[in-house]
């Protein structure tokens, strides 16, 4: 039981029945973060990205950012990373077992095994001695009570996994919880030039992340009304090459528009070689096949050079500069993505026929 259904659910409890209005609070979405970071002096676009997917949409972490005077990613690498390590331990820790309770051991076990990508239930259920049902008790609490966890479904088809919600917890779970035990053995400087060995794969996983919740905030490409990840099977390939993944797929039903982007955490990206391979998974999509209108998008640090078609597609690139200017925009045009998502700003939203620009 967390701390709020504790306080306010528990009939022992002096508050029980007492509340008069519940309000979840959720994470900070992109813009205000852009918003925040900015107006504390960070302004390179890298290092913005790299602070949203370590911090994601909590404000406890950006106003210890502005405390303690940060404005590179650089600075709170050498500040915490390299040289107050064991406090981002006890402050991801002690949220956490604050929250968790007694149990949190078992949560943890589940938590950091979604971290190190063990996404689906009988792969998490490993850690727990292949217990099926322990493990679903613990993955459906996370899910439902505490919102930790969340089950993601393919745009189109079947299939599910499991993802942390949290971008900290995420981060604390394969770089501070995984490597906090080892310092007394071997030292700081080599426990961090582990993490400097791995953090560069992890930013590219949540800069995919990024970039989905600049679609369902409707910051870009507003004009579409189902947005999400994709994956599944090939028919008639051999184990081993019979699978697919497309980082973002956006659908449009009215109009028929599917867009297939893919995310790379790389500079110089070659455009055209990306679009060829979203072009090639984008026939194993299912949805509309004879009247279906496509249109690809690729995301990246920079590129070696931009495209605007291929094979009779429209092709978007954007570079953090791009993005950068997305995020300073804000929503620009009114779109079905109002009634999707719901946001409280009345300013409008960037939609596909705006893009052109980038």
């Amino acid at each position: 039981m967390c701390i709020r259904d504790r306080i306010f659910y528990d009939y022992a409890k002096a508050l029980y029945g007492r509340r008069d209005v519940e309000i979840h609070l959720k994470e900070f979405d992109i813009g205000t973060v852009y918003k925040i970071l900015n107006g504390i002096g960070v302004r390179n676009m890298e290092d913005i990205v790299k602070f949203y997917s370590i911090f994601g949409g909590i404000p406890k972490f950006y106003e210890l950012l502005y405390n303690l005077k940060i404005r590179r990613f650089d600075d709170f690498y050498r500040i915490f990373l390299k040289n107050n390590y064991l406090l981002l331990f006890e402050e991801g820790k002690t949220m956490l077992i604050s929250e968790l309770g007694g149990e949190y051991k078992s949560y943890f076990t589940v938590l950091e095994a979604i971290s190190k990508g063990k996404n689906k239930l009988i792969e998490i259920a490993v850690f727990f001695d292949n217990n099926v049902n322990a493990t679903n008790r613990y993955i459906n609490l996370l899910k439902g009570e505490y919102d930790l966890i969340h089950k993601l479904k393919p745009l189109i088809g079947k299939g599910s996994m499991y993802v942390n919600r949290s971008n900290f917890f995420d981060f604390w779970f394969l770089f501070i919880n995984k490597y906090a035990p080892l310092i007394d053995d071997f030292g700081v400087e080599r426990v961090t030039k582990k993490i400097e060995a791995e953090i560069n794969s992890y930013f590219g996983k949540k800069f995919e992340t990024f970039v989905m919740e600049l679609f369902k905030e409707g910051l870009i490409f507003s004009d579409f009304t189902k947005i999400g990840k994709q994956w599944g099977k090939i028919k008639d390939r051999p184990k081993g090459e019979n699978t697919y993944e497309v980082d973002i797929i956006a659908l449009n039903e009215k109009s028929r528009d599917i867009l297939f982007a893919e995310c790379k955490w790389k500079n110089r990206v070659d455009a055209r070689k990306v679009a060829k391979e979203l072009n090639d998974r984008a026939n194993h999509v299912y949805w509309r096949n004879k009247d279906r209108k496509e249109i690809l998008a690729v995301f990246a640090k920079g590129f070696s050079k931009k495209i605007k078609s291929f094979d009779g597609k429209k092709v978007y690139c954007f570079d953090l500069k791009d993005l950068a200017k997305i995020c300073k925009m804000g929503r620009t045009k009114t779109s079905k993505m109002e009634k999707v998502r719901p946001q409280q700003s009345k300013i409008p939203l960037l939609s596909e026929r705006s893009c052109k620009d980038f």
